[in-house]
C-alpha cells in the first residue's frame, strides 16, 4: 500500500510502514513492476522522484518542467507519460536514460493549461485531462503516438473540468473519467472508436475521482483512494 500524504511525503506500507521525505508535497505516483521502482511526482520542484521498491530509497531525480503532476507508464514500460501543469503539455520521458525525450503541447485541445491527469489507455492512445476548476472550461485530448502525436479532442466533446482522473479499465475496451468536485460526474468512454465517445454518465457520484475499477470490468465500486492506493506488486 502507497499513501501519498502532506507535507513532502509518502507512505509506503511494505508491511511494515516506511515514510519516505521528498522536498515537496507529491501529487500523483506510479508503480514500475518490472524495475521494481516507484515514480512520484513533485510539482512544485519541477522533478519525478524515483524510488526503489525493494527497500523504498530514493534513487533518482528527473527535472520535469513546469510542475508534473499526473502519471501513467506505456504499456511496454519504455516511457513514462507526464502531465506537465500549467503548461497544457505532456512530456515523454525515456526509462532507460531518465530523460525528457519529447514534449507534447496541447493547450489549444485541452482548452486549458492546467494540464492534471494522463492514461495510456491502449498502446499508443494516451488521454489527457486538465483542471481549470470553476476558473474555466477544459475537455479530453487523445494523443495517437502512432500516427506522429496527433491531438484530438474526445469524450464526445463533452466539458469535464472538476481534477478528472482517469481509471484503467482490465480488458482495455473502455477508460473511465472521475471528477473530483460539482458535478462528482463518472464517464465511461468506448475505447473501440477513434473518437472516444463517452457512453455513460453519472453525476453526484461520491469520490469519482478516487474510484478503482476491479475485475469484472463491469463492477466499478467507488473506493476512496485518495489517503491510500493499493498497488499491485510482482511476486519475488
Amino acid at each position: 500500500w502507497v499513501a501519498i500524504s502532506s507535507p513532502a511525503q509518502i507512505l509506503v506500507v511494505p508491511p511494515e510502514p516506511v515514510s519516505v521525505t521528498l522536498s515537496a508535497t507529491a501529487q500523483d505516483f506510479v508503480h514500475d513492476a518490472a524495475r521494481e521502482l516507484f515514480y512520484v511526482s513533485v510539482p512544485d520542484s519541477d522533478e519525478v522522484v524515483v524510488i526503489s521498491s525493494h527497500d523504498y530509497s530514493i534513487v533518482d531525480t528527473i527535472t520535469v518542467s513546469p510542475r508534473p503532476s499526473g502519471l501513467d507508464l506505456s504499456h511496454d514500460g519504455s516511457t513514462l507519460f507526464v502531465a506537465l501543469n500549467q503548461a497544457g503539455r505532456v512530456a515523454y520521458v525515456d526509462l532507460t536514460t531518465r530523460t525528457v525525450t519529447d514534449t507534447i503541447d496541447i493547450g489549444t485541445e485541452l482548452g486549458h493549461s492546467a494540464t492534471w491527469d494522463i492514461l495510456e489507455a491502449r498502446p499508443d492512445w494516451i488521454l489527457v485531462s486538465a483542471n481549470p476548476g470553476s476558473a474555466g472550461f477544459a475537455y479530453i485530448v487523445l494523443i495517437r503516438r502512432d500516427i506522429g502525436n496527433a491531438a484530438t479532442r474526445v469524450a464526445s466533446n463533452r466539458i469535464i473540468r472538476a481534477a478528472p482522473r482517469f481509471h484503467r479499465d482490465p480488458t482495455a475496451a473502455f477508460a473511465y473519467v472521475g471528477e473530483g468536485f460539482s458535478p462528482n460526474s463518472l464517464y465511461k468512454l468506448d475505447l473501440s472508436a477513434a473518437t472516444v465517445p463517452t457512453t455513460m454518465e453519472r453525476s453526484a457520484v461520491r469520490n469519482a475521482r478516487t474510484s478503482a475499477m476491479t475485475a469484472p470490468a463491469s463492477r466499478f465500486p467507488a473506493v476512496r483512494f485518495s489517503t491510500l492506493r493499493r498497488l499491485r506488486r510482482s511476486a519475488p
